[in-house]
């Protein structure tokens, strides 16, 4: 299928296209990315499940992009990202893409990255060591977040193994060779839309990497994913009364309660994990938020993070596990080392869109021995 203005109007039903902020193309049989010019104020756009096998230049007619999903399907070309300065966020997973095509993305600054499901990719036992050291700023891969700390053992990684018999080799080099002359000078060139021009007011160039940096990204990753969570909630029919409940700071304060009473929200982490794997009645979970005390984090209700979609619930997770990471950077407790597991696993499955209730045998052990260690943190 093409995508033609008649096909936008149909799926945003607004009749001025220079109007549409969020535009889902998702399962249509598009082979190409096209006739996106007159969205100029488009922010968010989701052509996942097509036919899509490369990603144009045609994109840069949306200076404000930035949430763009084309998951699942069998891009092996990101030529199109030539201009762009920053990404909130870019859904890679399930394509076809190579490590060199990732070198097309080193000079973007992309706040959460998936790239799971790239067969090219993940087959190296060593993948996310190698992701983080290709892309100096990403965020997030995967649903976890990347701290300075991690970016540190990546380098004695390299440094180690550099001076070992079997030497583990850079994919990519620190710099290209060739640059084409539209993108030499991006800060001229380049693509700044209103969240871009934010983005870098609030984390200039030469911010130092430090924890203190960690918790500054992990609170704008927290107001950037309510945002997108809101976007696409308000965008499904059967969830339009999660837009009138959950605002736009709802991460925030869910982080700001967690400094003072980290255990209640482990134990919600815990929960919400326990709901992406199980199909369990609401009822039953209002019920034992009730019991646990878990019902309220601040001025937000538990169970309206419940009635998020189960994609939504599995960034809410993201975000509160990076938490703990940040927390347990120079050491890492029980528990953070076996839900760190569980919820690379999860954010897999979900953004797989595998059925519940095909549970591997391991995850539920994985739960079992996560819940007992609650008392242990």
């Amino acid at each position: 299928m093409k995508i033609t203005n008649q096909l936008i109007r149909s799926k945003t039903r607004q009749s001025s296209l220079q109007s549409i902020k969020y535009l889902n193309l998702s399962n249509l049989e598009i082979c190409i990315l096209e006739k996106l010019g007159s969205c100029c104020k488009l922010q968010s756009l989701n052509v996942s499940h097509n036919l899509i096998e490369s990603i144009p230049t045609t994109i840069e007619q949306c200076p404000q992009l930035w949430s763009f999903n084309v998951s699942n399907n069998k891009v092996q070309s990101l030529d199109g990202f030539g201009r762009f300065v920053a990404i909130g966020t870019l859904d890679l997973s399930n394509n076809q893409l190579s490590w060199f095509e990732l070198s097309k993305l080193q000079h973007l600054h992309i706040l959460d990255l998936r790239l799971h499901g790239n067969s090219q990719l993940e087959k190296d036992p060593y993948y996310r060591i190698h992701v983080i050291d290709c892309l100096p700023n990403v965020w997030m891969v995967d649903g976890r977040l990347v701290t300075t700390a991690e970016r540190i053992q990546v380098k004695l990684f390299f440094d180690d193994s550099a001076v070992s018999e079997r030497p583990v080799r850079h994919k990519l080099s620190a710099s290209r060779s060739f640059v084409p002359s539209t993108q030499k000078n991006r800060e001229v060139n380049g693509i700044f839309g209103d969240r871009v021009i934010h983005l870098m007011q609030r984390f200039p160039r030469q911010d130092v990497f430090n924890i203190d940096l960690d918790v500054r990204r992990l609170q704008y990753l927290s107001e950037n994913m309510a945002q997108d969570i809101i976007v696409h909630s308000s965008n499904l029919s059967q969830r339009r009364e999660v837009k009138a409940v959950i605002s736009e700071t709802f991460l925030v304060e869910m982080l700001e309660t967690r400094k003072h009473d980290a255990l209640r929200c482990n134990m919600f982490i815990m929960l919400l994990l326990t709901s992406l794997e199980f199909k369990i009645p609401d009822s039953l979970f209002k019920e034992t938020l009730e019991l646990m005390k878990l019902d309220k984090f601040g001025n937000v209700n538990g169970m309206e993070v419940f009635a998020l979609s189960r994609e939504s619930r599995a960034l809410v997770s993201g975000i509160l596990l990076s938490a703990v990471k940040v927390e347990r950077v120079d050491k890492q407790t029980y528990f953070f080392r076996r839900v760190d597991c569980m919820i690379n696993y999860i954010f897999v499955s979900t953004t797989c869109l595998l059925n519940v209730l095909n549970l591997a045998q391991e995850s539920l052990l994985l739960l079992l021995a996560c819940i007992a260690s609650i008392d242990r943190c």
